[in-house]
């Protein structure tokens, strides 16, 4: 709205409209911000906790999609497929994810991100935060301690107890 007078589209819904031709260009219609909660060093096996809050800055509905990545400490980026999503009008919303970390994954410092992308593939807005990934160790699913359990039992099998860790050597079978 350009005028005199007040805006009739905000009269009627309460909605502030955006003035396209004086607004600060650097407003980006869809922001996020993307926030580890829980420490930025991991353990193989663990878990890291991060909050995303995406907000619409506009004063309509707004689709778009959101893409996940990593780098990897030897610079290479890998990424999740897009997933399509959608706010209202001044809408924010928040979410926590968990990331997941894989008992093999390489030790190192990471790059987690997330990329905002307006459907015709232009990107609106990334964000990230790094974490390291420390030798630690993992927590077995209840499955893999009673497989471990009856490793133990195994007659065959030799348990030595280190520093309060218990080895477990078990005799390859003939192929």
């Amino acid at each position: 709205w350009d005028g005199n007078g007040a805006d009739p589209y905000e009269e009627k819904t309460g909605v502030k409209n955006i003035d396209l031709w004086t607004a600060p260009i650097s407003t980006s219609t869809i922001t996020h911000t993307l926030t580890p909660l829980t420490k930025t060093t991991v353990s193989r096996g663990g878990a890291l906790i991060f909050s995303v809050e995406e907000t619409n800055n506009s004063s309509s509905y707004y689709k778009f999609y959101f893409q996940a990545y990593g780098i990897k400490p030897d610079g290479t980026t890998l990424y999740s497929r897009r997933f399509s999503t959608d706010l209202k009008a001044g809408e924010t919303r928040k979410m926590r994810g968990v990331l997941r970390i894989p008992s093999s994954l390489e030790l190192g410092t990471y790059n987690f991100g997330i990329k905002i992308i307006d459907t015709s593939g232009n990107l609106i807005d990334n964000d990230s935060f790094e974490f390291t990934v420390v030798s630690g160790t993992s927590y077995a699913l209840r499955s893999s301690a009673r497989k471990l359990k009856r490793l133990m039992r195994n007659p065959d099998a030799q348990v030595v107890e280190e520093d309060g860790w218990k080895v477990i050597i078990v005799p390859e079978k003939d192929k």
